[in-house]
């Protein structure tokens, strides 16, 4: 499981660089950078996270790509002692594990909405 979140970390880590010139253009509103975090980041980040029974330290694996990234784009380093949520509100966008959870509910319904004749159907019960 570890190989997967590293794999993930390091593909969001590519797209970063594909998309550096537009995530550090400060010309570019705030809430645009956002945006495109949220629509390119953050999704190959999170790609079949759904179906992963993570721990709490890949869980903070994933979580901590994400903020330094944000961090990144909103130059505030670690020297400068802005919390993790200040900088997240700075780009009106919630917490990485928020997100772990909404995805695994949506899985759940799909999977409870399954026949019970299938396999995935036979297993949750």
């Amino acid at each position: 499981m570890i190989s997967a979140v590293r794999d993930k970390i390091f593909f969001a880590w590519r797209k970063w660089r594909e998309l550096v010139y537009l995530l550090l253009n400060h010309s570019i509103p705030l809430e645009k950078r956002a945006k495109a975090h949220c629509a390119c980041l953050r999704p190959a980040l999170l790609y079949a996270a759904k179906t992963w029974a993570l721990t709490e330290i890949l869980e903070g694996l994933l979580a901590s790509c994400d903020q330094r990234m944000l961090r990144y784009m909103s130059i505030v380093r670690l020297q400068i002692r802005t919390s993790n949520e200040e900088v997240r509100r700075g780009f009106g966008v919630g917490n990485l594990e928020h997100n772990f959870k909404k995805m695994r509910l949506r899985w759940f319904g799909h999977v409870k909405c399954r026949d019970e004749n299938s396999k995935i159907g036979r297993a949750h019960v």
